[in-house]
This record gives C-alpha cells, sequence and structure tokens, in this order.
C-alpha cells in the first residue's frame, strides 16, 4: 500500500508542476528525499509501474532562438493513437506536445523558463500511472560573448569580438566602456560563420568590431551585450591596451641653390617615435576646385631614428617661391612642419673661359684641339669658324681636359676658331680666334 501511495503523490505533484522531479539522465528516478521514501530507496526491489503505464524518454533538450527544442519518444499500451506529452521546466509546466502514432515520437519547440532541469510528462491513458523523463539543464537568458582582440592604431583603439543573446537570433546591441566610462554603442551584426557552427540556429550575424578614440597611454576596455527578453546586460570581456602616439614635429631647414633651379631640404627628427618621412610640394591645383592648393608629395622615405636627412628638389624655376611640408608619421598619426622660400634670380655671368687650348693633331684635312674645361655643369662647349655651322661638345658636370676633332677641311689652310662654354640664361664669352693650320699634302 505504501508504494502505492508513493506513485499516486509522485504523479500528482507532476501533474501540479513537475516540483521536486528528480534531474539526471532521461530516466524516471523517484525521489529518496521525502517523508515516506518508495521500497527501492531502502533497498528493497521496486516492483516498477502499474500496468498500462506509458514509457517516455526525453532525448534532446537545446536553447534556440524564441526557447528550447526538445524531443524524445513516449507511448500508452492502452492506445494506438498519438498521446500528449506535457514539457515543464522546473516548476513550470511550458508546452504540451503530442507524439506521433507511428513512430511515438515527440518534437518541438517550447518556450524557456528559468529552472535546472527539464521533464517531459507522457500523460497517461486507461490503466496506469503518468510516466515521466528528465534532464538536467538550466535554460540561460543572458546575451554572452567574446571581446577577443584590442589593437590600437591612428584613430584609436579598435575592439574586435562577438555576442549572442539566447532569446533571439537577431543582432544584438553592444556597449563600450574605456575606462569605466561608456563610450559608445554598436551592434553586433558582422557575419561570424565559426559562431553560426557552435551555436547553430543563431545564424552568423552576430560579430563587432568597433574603433573607439582613446588618448594616449595605458587604458581598460570592456564590453557589454545588451540583453534582450528574459535575462540581464552582461558584461562579456574586458582587456588591457596601450594608445601610442604621433612623432613629434620636426625641423625644415630649406637652402636654395644660387642658381636658383634647386633647394635643398634639410629634415631634423624630433625623437625617435616615426617610421617614416614625407616631403610635399604645395601648388595651385590645375582642375577643381580652381584656385585652391593642394600638397602633393614628391619624396618618401622610412625613418632611421633621429638620424636627420637632406634630399634636393631640382628642376625649380629661378625667382620663383615654392612651399615645402615634411610629415613623421607612425601607425599612430603624423604631424608636420612646413616652410616656404624664394628661389633666386639665375646668374648672368658667363661661364669660365677655356686656358691652355693647343692643337694636339692635325692632318691634311682636320685639326684637332684640346683644352682645359674650367667650368661646371655646362651643357656643351660651342666651335665656331667663320662661313661653317657652329660644332657642340657636350659638357661635363666638373672640370677637366676635353678635345674635339675638326674634319672636312683643306689642305695647307689656317683656321681659326672660338671656343667657349655654353649655359641657357648665361652670357657667352668664348676665347676668340684660336688658330691652326691643316698639314700641307
Amino acid at each position: 500500500m505504501r508504494r502505492r501511495l508513493v506513485r499516486v503523490v509522485t504523479a500528482l505533484v507532476m501533474a501540479a508542476g513537475f516540483v521536486g522531479v528528480a534531474a539526471g539522465p532521461a530516466a524516471a528516478q523517484p525521489y529518496c528525499d521525502q517523508p515516506d521514501p518508495p521500497p527501492i530507496c531502502e533497498g528493497e526491489e521496486d516492483p516498477g509501474p502499474p500496468y498500462g503505464t506509458p514509457s517516455v524518454s526525453l532525448r534532446e533538450v537545446v536553447r534556440q532562438p524564441g526557447g528550447l527544442r526538445v524531443s524524445g519518444t513516449a507511448s500508452d499500451p492502452n492506445v494506438a493513437t498519438g498521446i500528449q506529452v506535457k514539457i515543464a521546466v522546473g516548476s513550470t509546466i511550458v508546452a504540451t506536445l503530442t507524439t506521433s502514432a507511428t513512430t511515438s515520437a515527440f518534437s518541438g519547440i517550447v518556450p524557456a523558463a528559468p529552472g535546472s532541469q527539464v521533464c517531459a510528462m507522457a500523460v497517461n491513458q486507461g490503466a496506469g500511472e503518468n510516466a515521466y523523463s528528465c534532464r538536467s539543464f538550466t535554460p540561460q537568458f543572458n546575451p554572452f560573448g567574446v571581446l577577443e582582440n584590442v589593437s590600437s592604431g591612428i584613430s584609436g583603439l579598435t575592439l574586435k569580438g562577438w555576442a549572442v543573446d539566447p532569446d533571439t537570433a537577431d543582432p544584438v546591441k553592444v556597449e563600450v566602456y574605456l575606462d569605466g566610462r561608456w563610450i559608445r554603442s554598436d551592434t553586433a551584426s558582422q557575419s561570424r560563420p565559426d559562431v553560426a557552427t557552435v551555436y547553430p540556429g543563431y545564424g552568423d550575424d552576430h560579430g563587432f568590431q568597433v574603433t573607439v578614440p582613446a588618448t594616449p597611454g595605458s587604458h581598460q576596455v570592456c564590453v557589454r551585450a545588451v540583453n534582450v527578453g528574459l535575462g540581464a546586460t552582461t558584461e562579456i570581456g574586458c582587456r588591457s591596451a596601450v594608445q601610442g602616439s604621433p612623432p613629434a614635429r620636426p625641423s625644415l631647414v630649406l637652402t636654395p641653390a644660387p642658381t636658383g633651379t634647386s633647394v635643398a631640404i634639410r629634415v631634423i627628427p624630433s625623437g625617435t617615435l616615426a617610421t617614416s618621412f614625407t616631403i610635399q610640394l604645395r601648388g595651385r591645383a590645375l582642375t577643381y576646385p580652381p584656385n585652391t592648393w593642394l600638397w602633393t608629395t614628391v619624396y618618401s622615405r622610412a625613418a632611421s631614428g633621429a638620424t636627420e636627412f637632406t634630399w634636393t628638389a631640382s628642376g625649380l624655376t629661378p625667382a620663383t617661391q615654392y612651399c615645402w611640408r615634411v610629415l613623421a608619421s607612425n601607425a599612430y598619426g603624423s604631424s608636420y612642419a612646413s616652410a616656404c622660400t624664394t628661389t633666386p634670380m639665375a646668374s648672368t655671368d658667363p661661364l669660365p673661359r677655356p686656358t691652355g687650348l693647343m692643337v694636339t693633331a692635325l692632318t691634311a684635312n682636320s685639326i684637332t684641339l684640346s683644352w682645359t674645361d674650367n667650368a661646371v655643369n655646362e651643357q656643351y662647349y660651342r666651335i665656331d669658324r667663320a662661313g661653317a655651322e657652329t660644332i657642340t661638345v657636350p659638357g661635363t658636370p666638373t672640370t677637366g681636359w676635353m678635345t674635339q676633332t675638326i674634319t672636312g677641311l683643306q689642305p695647307g689652310t689656317r683656321y681659326c676658331f672660338d671656343i667657349g662654354a655654353w649655359k641657357d640664361g648665361q652670357d657667352y664669352d668664348p676665347v676668340r680666334d684660336f688658330c691652326g693650320s691643316t698639314a700641307s699634302v
């Protein structure tokens, strides 16, 4: 009689809301922590459920958007049709499912509720009593995720990670806190197939990448996932990070060449934080918007600590103003210095005359002239004689000895030449009437 009473009490308690159902694998286990425990708790053989009692097995419980996905089997020997299976989470009956008449299977998405176990109760038909099967399972309601990485850069600190709320497959909001202070909110909606693989049913739109401004120095950054439905907003991670500084402003020294066609630009770094330097020239825009001034990059190089360097801008126009800017840059930004200068008017003084002119070889039809070149950076040397075309000899960047053979002459004839260095924009001052005679036949 005592055993029968225990079964009845247990069934009534289950029907009232699953209070006191044992947790564990999918099997019906009687309680032993009650005033009148069943015989199995006292070491006596349990005769089992009465004849005609249904069988039930809760095989799967999985958290899904909108509730829990449950599945299992249940059947009653008294009927050939499907039977009802009541699903409870904790002490709350949340749904009633019906088994298949052919496979005895049941499945469905049922509402989630607070609790530490999920139970399925097969409702008895005819003789016997209700049967039940439980699994230990605590539904999660708070959002969860991971703050995976924090990196620093020119725009500030960039945070990467993912966040999911168990109650919805939609992207959730995340809040970023810098040193304990809310700084901005964003939506975790970037594609993360890896998250979808681990949490099927929620999709892959749960990643976030957020950049927040930060002053140079050490910081702590935290991310909270904003709750949807039951539960509470949850912190999903904190990390320490260091925001670097852009390099200090360099110094810039401009030295125009006397020719007015070049400017030496000397760059003096301030400190060692720069990783690169860029020299820019300011000029008037030739296209829209008109009458604006733009900076154009003309030279770049990697930094070498605090080592200064000089770069020469050539091909400039004399008596013209030029403005230059040098940028010192690293991963956290740039600083710059600028300066302007006017190139000098080009000198019109003639180049130095050649010296040491002599005839170094001759034939009946040619004369070879030689001289000392005293000019620097001349374009060419001119050799002129009356009644003949001018002969040009390519110039040299430095001084030195030069030689040129003049052909097509007549035997036994005296010829006179004007010889001098030439450069556009400067006066021409040759040595005049240097003469020599060809050999007689």
